[in-house]
């Protein structure tokens, strides 16, 4: 070997053939944040989810305790193949009663200040990450 081919050996020996690209630490580290957050987004709505199924229940239970207890309406449904007029009759004036149209009054409400609330929350958010 020459000089010059040794000066290329010392120059291109240094470079060790396990480094990784530029910049891909950065990249794969991006990328794990961003899928730490996807999943954490994921629990925290499925935890919503869960919250929402039970607080329904719980409330839907209590309506009924309420709708039996103090306004003394029966609520009970007889799905018959062949009495499905009558029964289709009797949930129609299930909901025509007044107790009835007040709590229906009152769910649409909270459903429209939920709504709301998450419009007004959503706004605020993408404000704060702007």
């Amino acid at each position: 070997m020459d000089e010059q081919d040794i000066n290329i050996k010392s120059l291109i020996s240094p470079i060790n053939d396990e480094t990784v690209p530029f910049g891909f630490e950065n990249k794969v580290l991006e990328k794990i944040k961003r899928e730490v957050a996807l999943r954490e987004s994921r629990k925290e709505t499925i935890q919503n989810l869960l919250i929402v199924v039970l607080a329904a229940a719980l409330f839907s239970g209590a309506l009924l305790l309420i709708n039996y207890y103090y306004f003394n309406i029966s609520i009970s449904f007889s799905f018959n193949v062949l009495d499905i007029t009558e029964s289709i009759k009797g949930v129609t004036e299930l909901f025509k009663s007044k107790e009835s149209l007040i709590w229906i009054g009152i769910g649409a409400n909270i459903a429209i200040l939920l709504l709301c609330e998450r419009i007004i929350s959503e706004r605020l958010n993408k404000k704060v990450t702007d």
